[in-house]
This record gives structure tokens, C-alpha cells and sequence, in this order.
């Protein structure tokens, strides 16, 4: 799961303990991550840190990032073009070094 704090959000709460995610509105539980509710960081952790750890060694619910969304800003950075050359090098290695994150590469 991406745990990553610094993606734009949405966030979605994943319950350790019932292997599923938290329904929008902390109306329940699914297993399809379509169905799951997208929480801001803030809501997400204030709803996380609510719960007990219920044993399981850890926190039983933590915060995810919206895998729909990191994907999208993946493409969007594959797209970005450059053959006239009028992005800047660093800015350009920013983007480069962003992809090979995303694809595991680095």
C-alpha cells in the first residue's frame, strides 16, 4: 500500500484489522477500493489515531494514499515533453527522478 504522506491526496483508511477499507462517511467497511471513502490527511489521521490498535501489533487502521490518483500523476509526468529543450535541466531531472520513484527504479 502507498504510504506515502506527501502524495496530493485524497487519502483512504484501510482497517488492518478487517483487511478492508473504511466506506465514505466511516459508514463501514468494503473490499473494493472503488467504494472506499477519499478523506482529506487531516480527517484521515484524526479518524486513524481514533481507533485502538485491537493487538494487532501496530495500528489497526492507517492511511493511504489514493493509488487513482498517484497513477494519474504518473502519466501526467510521462507526458510532459521536452524535444525543444526549454525545460530547465534541474526541473527536468526533477521529473525524471519523480518517474523512476513512482516505477520503483530508484
Amino acid at each position: 500500500m502507498n504510504t506515502d504522506r506527501h502524495a496530493p491526496g485524497p487519502f483512504l483508511v484501510y482497517s488492518r484489522e478487517h483487511n478492508a477499507f473504511w466506506r465514505p462517511k466511516a459508514a463501514g467497511y468494503t473490499y473494493d477500493i472503488n467504494q472506499a471513502g477519499r478523506w482529506s490527511l487531516d480527517a484521515a489521521d484524526a479518524h486513524a489515531s481514533s481507533l485502538d490498535t485491537d493487538g494487532l501489533n501496530g495500528p489497526s487502521e492507517v492511511v493511504v494514499a489514493d493509488p487513482g490518483i498517484c497513477a494519474d500523476l504518473l502519466e501526467a509526468l510521462e507526458n510532459i515533453e521536452n524535444d525543444d529543450g526549454r525545460i530547465p535541466s534541474t526541473i527536468w531531472a526533477m521529473r525524471n527522478s519523480a518517474i523512476a520513484k513512482a516505477r520503483g527504479e530508484s
